[in-house]
């Protein structure tokens, strides 16, 4: 047997040539020494030059040579887009220049990018016994076994900005195996299979090991008899201890690798990282995983929270979850880099009181945490003990280190990869501001009580052109989400950092003059409309804080943005309420309301708004407008709508201390007293004048009858860009105006059949039919406003198809407008043919301007309608009301 040479550690590290030997003399010990040192224990450099510094070791004998680069890029090159980093270990016995001729064979491209890859010959590694394999394990990294390859390009290419081919995204097969996350043989250096080089391994290799082991499994014979039954009953078992949300996970990755769009969004080095999570040994671990994405990103010691998190392992078994999670890179642990300060901040209370009785601080029995914080880091500044070489702040963090334990953070990289692919799935709803949002819709919907709208896909249709467009949608998206957390949290000062962001983020887009050639609906999706609606909708609470950069901001949006179109009437609104009230230039807001009345882009909502504020503006006694300007806004003013029939009721009312909060009503009766809400009581009232029927909807009924006669238009495949995503419930056009412009031709069509191109028999069937077939499915229908479709035929009727029809057009026109604002109630009798529409108002509430609109439409369509005000009998209030009426006229007298 050839005497094997010798290396020292050193060298394996230096970059050059040809390795550096040195001659020196054989080690002269007991191999039970030897065998006591692996190259797991000295896996860093500085390790293993403690053991080179040792006095008994002169040189450390290498059963093989190990791979020296001619420069350092050469590592990257040859490992560069894939996470299976197995190690080639080959004998060098030939000479140098053999070694570099088979260097250079060595291929650069994908992996299983040649169909014949999986027919290459494998040559087991020479003088790898399997007797030594047992003694020592590789100083590399510890090979991670993934689902595919990743493509790898010729050159070094930053995988962040790569995208993959159409055969190497995330494998939706193995993510539908149920054995996914069961622990699969990984080729290692510690196998006793022959080693593979990193160029043969192909996508047909991993999945016909699975095939093997499905094909054995499901063999005659195998498990029979008593054996066979014990094994169902523990994999039931086991399915009953995974959580739900490792289900819900899945879901998510399996449709965002199997959408034609929605893949190509992803890059070499999320993909690679999500098939490593996914190929993780245990459920528990991946469930661990997500918990720490959902919660706050702090430090957790790891056995508080597993048992937070109701984790039924064993002490051994979390702290091998806790070293597979770090090992794999997707949680930190390390925090000895984090301030001392907020290190304090995650002990619980009774640590840092045991922190400063251990330094001997004079602590209050009323001191609270942040002052004994205070304390603790005050006294860092002192000399501990003249002998002691450790300061006061080292002494501090080994204490803290006791108290925290073993901790861990999930990694910022694996944390918006994860994110990344939940907006990939949910950025088409609005409704799912939050992960925790998205999971309870999929709850609702695994346990049948959401049911989703039957729904015609189009993947094809590409929202995001690349990578780099969908990058800057999620960093606006992320601000976005941001401003609506410091609106929860009321943090102001954070609300106008976040404001003064995106405003200048928006600036930029709006000055590099980029042409976006897509439909309105669509534009939303863009970088330059979330910033827009990160800055509207933040702006709102900063008006008195911050009354002039907020005015600064409006003007912006008003005169630049090209986005959120639809908001210029409260961006108008706030802009001369700010200016008027809070900054005192009257002349400026004057000129405001003057501009936002000649613009034609406003809605019928926005100019009754405007139409208060100039009132306002008109009536002013701390500034007096000059009369060509009262004479403008006269002119450029709508008619006011106030005058429509109402009545008004009394009764005995609860007062409530809660500002704001509606007030409860109640009266006598024989059983005692029996409360109602404003809305209730007014029921009472009609009920007892004539109408035989009525429901306090809000316009759910109106919006209902909608869906139900233009269903299958709604939800029909004629618009491209309709549908992209299944978690859609409603088409991405419907709140914009172009939803009736691409439908033009079919609702009017509809909208004839409604009048008067049906007989009552087919309106009742197509009325009947679509109700009972979708009523259950997650829409705008409310389910609960009728309990047969055959009355809500009846309600039809008792509207008229003339005045439906009418009613129907108003709504589609400008869905988003007027799907609300409708009258509180909707009263009917099917005998005499009647309805009504009644607004309900109780004391000192107004009519808004949306409901002013709607009030004011009905009326001119001859419908009936009425505004119902409810008093309290022996109020205060309006006692002193009556009381200033009447004072005149004892005057006069």
């Amino acid at each position: 047997m050839p005497k094997i040479r010798q290396t020292y550690i050193d060298n394996y590290f230096k970059c050059g040539l040809k390795p550096k030997f040195k001659e020196h003399s054989t080690v002269n010990q007991d191999m039970s020494k030897m065998s006591n040192i692996s190259f797991n224990e000295i896996d860093t450099l500085k390790r293993m030059k403690q053991v080179i510094n040792e006095p008994n070791f002169n040189s450390i004998k290498l059963p093989f040579v190990l791979p020296h680069y001619k420069r350092d890029s050469d590592k990257t090159t040859n490992s560069a887009g894939t996470s299976q980093k197995h190690l080639l270990i080959k004998s060098r016995n030939e000479d140098s220049e053999t070694y570099k001729k088979k260097r250079k064979k060595k291929s650069d491209g994908p992996i299983g990018k040649s169909s014949s890859s999986c027919e290459k010959k494998v040559t087991p590694a020479k003088k790898h016994t399997k007797s030594f394999s047992k003694k020592m394990t590789s100083p590399v990294r510890k090979a991670v076994s993934t689902f595919i390859g990743v493509y790898s390009p010729n050159k070094n290419v930053d995988l962040d900005k790569t995208m993959l081919r159409d055969d190497e995204y995330i494998s939706t097969d193995l993510i539908n195996d149920l054995n996914i996350n069961k622990t699969s043989n990984k080729v290692t250096i510690l196998s006793n299979t022959p080693l593979v080089r990193i160029d043969q391994v192909s996508i047909n290799m991993i999945t016909s090991t699975k095939k093997k082991v499905s094909e054995n499994t499901n063999k005659p014979g195998t498990d029979t008899g008593l054996n066979a039954s014990a094994k169902k009953v523990e994999d039931t078992n086991k399915e009953e201890r995974n959580p739900w949300v490792l289900d819900f996970v899945r879901n998510i990755l399996k449709y965002v690798a199997g959408h034609a769009s929605l893949k190509k969004l992803l890059t070499c080095k999320e993909t690679t990282i999500l098939n490593r999570f996914l190929k993780l040994p245990r459920n528990e671990y991946i469930f661990i995983c997500i918990k720490l994405h959902l919660r706050t990103k702090t430090w957790y010691n790891v056995f508080k929270f597993s048992t937070s998190v109701k984790l039924k392992l064993c002490d051994r078994e979390v702290m091998d979850m806790y070293k597979c999670l770090i090992d794999e890179g997707f949680v930190d642990s390390d925090y000895s880099s984090d301030s001392v300060d907020s290190l304090l901040n995650h002990l619980l209370l009774s640590d840092v009181k045991d922190l400063c009785a251990g330094f001997k601080l004079s602590i209050s029995p009323r001191a609270t945490k942040s002052m004994m914080i205070e304390k603790l880091i005050a006294n860092c500044g002192k000399q501990s003990t003249l002998t002691s070489r450790k300061s006061t702040r080292d002494i501090l963090l080994e204490r803290i280190t006791e108290k925290m334990g073993h901790c861990f953070r999930i990694n910022t990289d694996f944390n918006n990869i994860l994110h990344k692919v939940h907006l990939l799935y949910k950025f088409v709803n609005d409704d799912f501001q939050k992960v925790n949002d998205l999971y309870f819709f999929l709850s609702k919907t695994r346990d049948g009580t959401i049911i989703m709208p039957q729904i015609t896909v189009n993947e094809d249709y590409e929202i995001f052109s690349s990578i780099t467009c969908f990058s800057r949608f999620q960093q606006a998206y992320e601000l976005k989400e941001e401003v609506l957390a410091a609106i929860e949290t009321k943090s102001i000062d954070r609300l106008y950092e976040l404001c003064a962001t995106a405003y200048e983020e928006l600036k930029l887009v709006v000055e590099s003059n980029i042409t976006e050639d897509k439909p309105v609906c669509i534009q939303r999706f863009t970088p330059g409309y979330q910033y827009t609606k990160a800055l509207s909708t933040g702006l709102r609470h900063l008006t008195k804080r911050y009354s002039v950069i907020v005015a600064e901001w409006l003007q912006f949006l008003l005169k630049k943005s090209k986005y959120c179109k639809n908001a210029m009437g409260f961006w108008y609104n706030t802009l001369i309420k700010v200016q008027f009230t809070h900054i005192k230039q009257y002349e400026a807001a004057t000129s405001s309301l003057l501009e936002a009345l000649q613009d034609k882009n406003l809605s019928n909502v926005d100019i009754t708004e405007l139409n208060v504020r100039a009132e306002v503006i008109k009536k002013s006694h701390r500034h007096k407008v000059s009369q060509l300007q009262f004479g403008q806004i006269s002119s450029l003013q709508p008619i006011l709508m106030e005058d429509f029939p109402c009545i008004e009721i009394d009764a005995m009312a609860i007062r409530s201390d809660v500002p704001g909060k509606k007030r409860n009503y109640y009266e006598k009766t024989e059983a005692g007293l029996e409360h109602f809400h404003v809305e209730q009581l007014a029921l009472k009232h009609y009920f007892k004048n004539g109408f035989t029927n009525g429901l306090h909807c809000e316009g759910t009924l109106v919006v209902s009858i909608f869906f139900t006669l233009f269903w299958d238009i709604i939800y029909g495949d004629k618009v491209p860009y309709a549908f992209v995503n299944q978690i859609q419930y409603y088409p991405l056009d419907l709140m914009y105006k172009e939803f009736y412009v691409n439908r033009q031709e079919a609702i009017r069509k509809r909208l004839t059949e409604i009048e008067c191109n049906w007989s009552l028999t087919e309106l009742s069937d197509h009325v009947c039919t679509t109700w009972t077939n979708h009523y259950r499915e997650k829409s705008f229908i409310n389910a609960e406003i009728v309990d047969e479709p055959t009355h809500l035929f009846d309600i039809l009727l008792c509207i008229g198809r003339l005045k439906l029809r009418k009613i129907m057009e108003h709504l589609v026109t400008d869905f988003k407008t007027y799907h609300s604002g409708l009258p509180d109630l909707f009263l009917w009798n099917v005998c005499d043919k009647k309805c009504k529409f009644v607004e309900v108002k109780g004391e000192n509430d107004k009519l808004s301007a949306k409901q002013k609109c709607w009030l004011d439409f009905l009326r001119s369509i001859n419908a009936d309608i009425e505004v119902c005000h409810v008093h309290s009998m022996g109020s205060k209030r309006k006692a002193r009301n009556i009381k200033t009426e009447k004072d005149p006229m004892k005057s006069q007298k």
